[in-house]
């Protein structure tokens, strides 16, 4: 991934402003078939199966993570002038959190940056 985000990796990173103008994020995105190149050309060796397997497990790692105009809220303005004809993929922050909705979600399953942690029940002990 380092190698990847450098400058004329040949990887197209953009910047999304995501959220209302006291609670947004900024998240990079990347597509899908850029990604594969770089991979195929720079680690596997022009293997297009080896690199689509690098990218799963990326995702299952929560290095990365598949995304949709729908899942950020982008302005119509902004999906309008860039359709989203590929797949895409943002940069999941180690340090990611997400608040909690009620006082029910202080026991219930979470993910929390990169990791995902289980209600512990005396049925996952025992």
């Amino acid at each position: 991934i380092r190698r990847m985000i450098q400058r004329g990796s040949g990887v197209d990173f953009r910047t999304l402003r995501v959220g209302e103008a006291g609670n947004s994020v900024i998240v990079v995105l990347f597509g899908k078939q850029d990604a594969l190149k770089w991979l195929m050309t720079h680690e596997t060796g022009n293997n297009e199966v080896e690199a689509m397997e690098r990218l799963k497990l990326m995702e299952l790692m929560r290095i990365i993570e598949p995304i949709t105009s729908t899942d950020l809220s982008i302005p119509k303005s902004y999906a309008a002038s860039h359709p989203s004809t590929e797949a895409r993929y943002r940069f999941v922050d180690p340090w990611e959190v997400e608040a909690l909705e009620s006082k029910a979600g202080e026991t219930a399953s979470a993910t929390l940056g990169r990791g995902h942690y289980h209600a512990l029940t005396v049925g996952l002990i025992a």
